[in-house]
């Protein structure tokens, strides 16, 4: 088994500012630390997304993101990329009936 095979992998909870615009994805720790600071509210619960209180996103320095879809014949995959250092931010996987 390759190094670091069997790690747990948490997907990024997504971000929203004040206004409803999306910010960069952060991790779950950290956005269980803002919803306990009460910086942050539930925007959803599935896809689980977070509100920021006190943030807008011409505060914010926003990074860019890029999608990769991969359809194959029995699921489709979805990852979500940084553009500046293309590290993996979160990945989803569809199947197919």
């Amino acid at each position: 088994m390759p190094e670091g095979a069997n790690r747990e992998v948490h997907p990024a909870v997504f971000v929203l500012d004040t206004r409803g615009h999306p910010l960069d994805p952060c991790h779950p720790a950290r956005a269980r630390r803002l919803l306990a600071a009460g910086r942050a509210v539930v925007a959803r619960h599935t896809p689980f997304v977070i509100r920021l209180k006190d943030r807008t996103a011409t505060d914010s320095t926003v990074q860019g993101v890029q999608v990769s879809i991969d359809p194959g014949s029995k699921h489709t995959g979805i990852v979500v990329f940084t553009d500046h250092t293309l590290s993996m931010r979160c990945t989803s996987a569809i199947w197919k009936r």
